[in-house]
């Protein structure tokens, strides 16, 4: 007899961790194992990727300024100045993750801050492209230092860019800097040296 009785105390206990389990703490039954998927799998369903430039989703590319030669001043903002220097042929050599060491520009760029408030450069992204296909250039880490995170109220700061460009595609190369989300995007463009 006590094992009849052991045996139904165990398929009790079983019952009741299974209804404990698939119940929530109001006592429904919305965790059951009868439920839909939160997200449902369609194998036949396709999906297309949404880039932050998708027209779709409401935001559009930055604004470009008209481009300047590579030796002007450009000024996105009044009081604020851009300028391209000591652009120069050299060996780019690969230190990072993805580099690929070879024929690369660097140059300075230069930031004049004129007006009365600090200018938060912390968001500069410096971009390389050339050719009319506006074939982007890989940015190297050796030889680069970039802008400081701001400029305070009449301070110049500069910041070394270092480029992987192959030494056919410098008939036409364009620098772009876009210092701060809502300015235009500052576009200096021209012949860069080949050695």
């Amino acid at each position: 007899m006590i094992p009849v009785v052991a045996a139904l105390v165990a398929v009790a206990v079983i019952i009741s961790i299974v209804l404990v389990v698939s119940t929530g703490p109001d006592g429904d039954t919305s965790g059951t194992a009868n439920e839909e998927p939160a997200f449902p799998s369609d194998p036949n369903a396709t999906s297309s990727p949404v880039t932050s430039q998708d027209p779709a989703d409401g935001q559009a590319p930055p604004e470009e300024a008209s481009p300047v030669a590579l030796d002007a001043t450009a000024e996105p903002v009044p009081g604020v100045s851009a300028s391209i220097g000591s652009l120069a042929a050299v060996d780019g050599v690969a230190d990072g993750p993805g580099e690929v060491a070879g024929p690369a520009v660097s140059f300075t760029l230069t930031i004049e801050n004129r007006t009365d408030a600090a200018v938060s450069l912390a968001s500069t992204v410096v971009t390389v492209a050339s050719g009319d296909d506006l074939l982007p250039a890989d940015p190297l880490s050796t030889g680069s230092a970039p802008l400081p995170a701001e400029a305070a109220p009449g301070e110049t700061v500069t910041g070394t860019y270092v480029f992987a460009l192959p030494l056919e595609r410098r008939d036409d190369v364009r620098i772009a800097v876009d210092y701060m989300a809502g300015t235009p995007v500052v576009v200096f463009q021209g012949p860069a040296p080949r050695r």
